[in-house]
């Protein structure tokens, strides 16, 4: 193995622990809980697939639980990294596209819902799966605009949500609507699922609001951007 040059083990020495080796920079303690949201869902949906009515809320309560504690162990440890964003949007993704896949499928396959609730919820969950992958994709193109893509909440709600300890609270509700929702389209203990879902469907518009208002003003940041470039270009053109 080739030793280090006493200037290459001084910059590693500067390093943050885990930024020394690849095992430690895939490894940190946020990115194994991200890990484990993966294989929760990789069970939810098996369990859906064999009618485990159990298996799928379980999933979506852990994976809450996880996604609002991993940015805050990765803070307090120091061990942010762009690989821990990554992988936490990519958990993002796979949690939105199961859960609306899955409560799409039970939704139109459902005997006891009206055929426009069948319809309108498959519909509906289609509709907020792609936003949610295109409000996904674009937090990450705009990482190299901003450190931080929550800059661009900007309205009082917004600011007021993701300000402490409301907005977890807030946000655990949402994990209860997609739970409630997921029963009563299943038909599992529907009626105290749908009040559930009553109380919890003001949380889940709140949330899906500043989701919108965060894709508006992240899609003018990037015109803005790409304006700035193009006239940049423009000049190095003409010199």
């Amino acid at each position: 193995m080739a030793q280090l040059s006493k200037s290459d083990a001084i910059d590693a020495a500067r390093l943050k622990p885990h930024l020394r080796s690849m095992v430690s920079y895939l490894a940190t303690y946020a990115n194994i809980l991200d890990y484990f949201r993966a294989v929760f869902y990789c069970a939810a949906l098996y369990g859906h697939i064999q009618g485990i009515w159990w298996v799928m809320p379980f999933a979506i309560i852990m994976n809450g639980i996880i996604d609002e504690a991993d940015g805050k162990v990765a803070r307090a440890l120091d061990q942010c990294s762009k690989f821990g964003y990554i992988i936490d949007c990519a958990c993002d993704n796979l949690a939105v596209a199961t859960n609306t896949g899955c409560i799409a499928q039970l939704a139109l396959q459902s005997s006891m819902l009206p055929p426009w609730v069948r319809s309108s919820t498959a519909a509906a969950m289609y509709i907020y799966c792609f936003f949610f992958m295109f409000w996904s994709a674009l937090a990450s193109v705009c990482m190299g605009l901003v450190p931080e893509y929550k800059a661009f909440h900007r309205s009082p709600w917004a600011k007021w949500y993701y300000g402490g300890v409301t907005g977890d609270v807030l946000y655990l509700g949402m994990q209860a609507w997609w739970v409630s929702l997921y029963m009563v389209a299943q038909g599992t203990h529907a009626a105290a699922a749908f009040t559930v879902l009553a109380i919890t469907t003001p949380v889940t518009l709140v949330k899906v609001a500043i989701e919108v208002e965060n894709v508006i003003f992240m899609t003018v940041a990037l015109k803005d951007a790409d304006a700035k470039q193009c006239l940049a270009d423009s000049a190095s053109k003409l010199h």
